[in-house]
């Protein structure tokens, strides 16, 4: 039975999905506290989130009795418990991990104005866009110019891996991957003094890749709901891909791991995303347009409680123009009384 002593697990979409899996939270405490018992092993959550943000997030599984030894926040960002204190940063890996993004943030900003220019000074009437999760996004008029501007655009982000280049439809966006999870991974089993042989890692997104890659982690696996990309990196490097998406697949590579049954077979319907046409047929529009109704929706929230406080001012007299502010309100309480009457 292989010995698991560092469990690095992904929160979102892997311990955490977007169904209610209460259920199996006192399964998943149970199957950490056999790793920590019986392979003296630890459990780290690494995540893009912010701390604050983790604790509101795993607050139901922390209900539960579940505690990681380990938190990695934003991508790299490394904290330990300290009893009553919660999580304490680790003060140096920290601030080398600062560094580490800096560097890596300008050599994206330099590699992501050369794509631009390049393509730019090729296809003059490529259409360029601004995006809230891409850096730019491309649509060209043909097939034919989007493949090639694809090629030339990898071409230049052959050796980095935290710029990709993603297809939908007709168009080409670049997106910002972190790349700095697998160095927190390794942290950890070097501060442990683990190899590699001895890690198990489980994430499900484009982030998670460099601890799935087999550099860091000797077992490797990804939930059911994981990215193409995720997929084809752990069944290159021989880990399990789980037949059930979040917290279900997770318990499932954990203890197909554990009883050495691996399963590294890539799912009916898999497309290899290194295929040209990947992504032809996902509008990005679809993206955009989820994240412009989130907008929407914290936008109509704070505008009804920012008239709900004028309105309140208003009652009194307290603020000018008091008498318009109150006229939707009398509207609604009259055509209430109406309906009601």
């Amino acid at each position: 039975m292989p010995t698991i002593r560092l469990l690095a697990t992904d929160l979102d979409d892997t311990l955490i999905g977007a169904r209610s899996e209460f259920h199996l939270y006192e399964t998943w405490r149970q199957t950490v506290q056999e790793i920590r018992e019986r392979d003296n092993g630890v459990w780290a959550v690494c995540t893009s989130r912010r701390l604050r943000d983790f604790h509101r997030v795993f607050s139901p599984m922390r209900a539960m009795g579940l505690r990681p030894d380990f938190v990695v926040a934003r991508h790299a960002y490394l904290y330990r418990p300290a009893g009553r204190f919660g999580y304490v940063p680790r003060v140096l890996w920290n601030a080398h991990i600062w560094f580490v993004h800096w560097r890596l943030t300008s050599r994206a900003n330099r590699l992501a104005r050369r794509c631009r220019f390049r393509l730019q000074d090729l296809w003059p009437d490529a259409r360029f866009r601004k995006g809230r999760r891409f850096r730019f996004s491309v649509t060209f008029g043909s097939e034919e110019n989007l493949l090639a501007a694809g090629r030339q655009m990898r071409g230049i982000l052959a050796d980095f891996p935290a710029l990709k280049v993603l297809r939908f439809d007709r168009t080409l966006a670049l997106l910002d991957i972190p790349f700095t999870k697998g160095l927190a991974v390794a942290e950890i089993a070097r501060h442990l003094h683990l190899t590699k042989e001895s890690i198990l890692a489980v994430g499900d997104g484009l982030n998670d890749l460099s601890m799935l890659d087999g550099t860091v982690a000797g077992m490797t696996g990804c939930p059911r709901n994981a990215r193409a990309d995720v997929m084809k990196a752990v069944a290159e490097t021989g880990g399990h891909i789980a037949e059930a998406p979040a917290l279900v697949g997770t318990l499932e590579i954990v203890r197909a791991h554990r009883a050495g049954q691996v399963r590294c077979v890539l799912p009916d319907g898999w497309q290899d995303p290194s295929d040209e046409a990947y992504g032809k047929n996902v509008p990005l529009r679809s993206r955009r347009r989820a994240h412009r109704s989130a907008w929407l929706r914290h936008a109509c929230v704070w505008g009804l409680l920012l008239y709900l406080i004028a309105l309140v001012f208003a009652m009194h007299g307290l603020l000018p123009f008091s008498r318009f502010i109150r006229l939707p309100f009398d509207l609604v309480l009259r055509l209430a009384a109406r309906l009601l009457a």
